[in-house]
């Protein structure tokens, strides 16, 4: 969003050719960016070596419930 922005503003107030071109850049500098993050997975995570548990809430499995309306 930022190249295209960026790019255009500065396409409208000297050259088109050069808005072009910074607008090429910062496009392909995010595309990079998110490439290499990915590589690493994209977001930060930390492991946890715990085992957790969940415990199932079953009460009205099997039963007809009836709600008067």
């Amino acid at each position: 969003m930022l190249g295209l922005v960026g790019g255009g503003l500065l396409g409208a107030l000297s050259s088109m050719y050069l808005g072009a071109v910074v607008t090429l850049a910062i496009i392909a500098g995010g595309l990079t960016f998110t490439f290499q993050r990915q590589k690493g997975g994209l977001h930060i995570k930390t492991r946890s070596t715990a085992l957790f548990v969940h415990q199932a809430k079953l009460k009205h499995y099997g039963k007809t419930i009836s709600r008067n309306l």
